[in-house]
């Protein structure tokens, strides 16, 4: 078997169905109906995000994101309705974590991240959310992410990256993962699973810690502050051990 063609078989084992359009599981389903509960007149929708909406899930260490977009006349303030999503989903009986910028459920076996944020006014799909690891707001759009990342000729080898990250348990966010996929592979011909994900591993070691990544629908929040210097390094180390290895068997796993 190629390097190629073993790398698409582990792409197939991995991957999940995902989409849009693809029907919740029942447990979300009930999550959203508490959700429109809480939400009340000021909810606008709730729609699957992260790496389910953006076709780049795999087995084992995939969380459903939603995302709860508010009107932007909703009277509390981020921070308030953070912390009351929290509160609210734990009084119902869901098991909850808070964390940076939403709040993790354990919904009948699932485990669903819950991002509330006010749209911006106008006519803009932009939205502002707390980040509770700096004690501020940020503006967003998710849409937007969900675009850049779907479109992508990419999510092949990003699959291949998280599941690099999950078998060397790092911590790495999905969404700061997709674009320094992006960002390494930029000009690199599709369809090289071997060669472009070795072009990857090689960016996390050379150029990954000091490299500054926006969100590129907001230049002003950088990405790449999701990890400190240090959870980088960890990174690039973990890459390091892995680049010694003789077959890409021993890469990945």
């Amino acid at each position: 078997m190629t390097p190629n063609a073993y790398l698409a078989s582990i792409i197939k084992s991995y991957r999940l169905p995902t989409g849009i359009n693809l029907s919740p599981p029942l447990a979300a389903k009930a999550l959203c109906v508490a959700l429109r509960q809480w939400a009340g007149q000021f909810l606008i929708r709730i729609r699957p995000s992260g790496s389910f909406a953006k076709g780049t899930a795999i087995r084992g260490c995939s969380d459903l994101d939603l995302f709860v977009s508010l009107k932007p006349q909703t009277p509390d303030s981020l921070e308030d309705l953070y912390h009351k999503l929290g509160a609210y989903l734990t009084q119902v009986g869901y098991q909850v974590r808070p964390q940076n910028v939403s709040v993790h459920v354990v919904c009948g076996g699932l485990q669903i991240d819950v991002t509330p944020a006010k749209k911006q006014p106008g006519i803009t799909s932009d939205h502002s959310l707390y980040v509770s690891k700096t004690k501020t707001w940020t503006k967003t759009n998710v849409y937007k992410h969900i675009r850049i990342i779907a479109s992508s000729t990419r999510r092949p080898e990003i699959v291949l990256a998280k599941v690099w990250r999950q078998c060397h348990n790092l911590d790495f966010p999905s969404f700061y993962l997709e674009l320094s996929v992006i960002r390494a592979l930029a000009g690199k011909p599709s369809g090289q699973l071997a060669q472009n994900l070795a072009h990857f591993l090689n960016y996390l070691v050379n150029e990954f810690v000091d490299a500054i990544i926006v969100d590129p629908s907001n230049t002003a929040n950088a990405v790449s502050d999701m990890l400190t210097a240090q959870e980088k390094q960890i990174i690039a180390s973990a890459v390091r051990a892995s680049l010694a290895a003789r077959t890409w068997g021993e890469i990945i796993w």
